[in-house]
């Protein structure tokens, strides 16, 4: 009988050491697939980063002025390209 209980108690000993152990490395797996997909994730008319952080250390934040700013250059590109090849298009027509 006793040797049942030592069995069980290495059992428990053990199983608490590996849920100790996997609740660590879950937030350390949990943060490492976090900061890939926020840093995955982009603006889909201009490539911009949705998400951004300044260090590690903070949490994520929006890139609202990025986006605008990306997309703002976007559109001037797109209406300078047209003035340069105005000429172009009124040929073809």
């Amino acid at each position: 009988m006793k040797k049942v209980k030592k069995f069980y108690s290495h059992i428990h000993a053990f199983l608490c050491a590996v849920i100790v152990l996997s609740m660590s490395s879950c937030s350390v797996v949990k943060e490492t697939a976090f900061d890939a997909i926020a840093d995955s994730i982009t603006d889909p008319k201009t490539g911009a980063h949705v998400f951004t952080r300044e260090y590690d250390t903070e949490p994520y934040q929006i890139n609202m002025g990025g986006i605008v700013k990306s997309r703002k250059a976007q559109k001037k590109q797109k209406e300078k390209d047209l003035l340069e090849n105005y000429d172009k298009i009124q040929i073809s027509n």
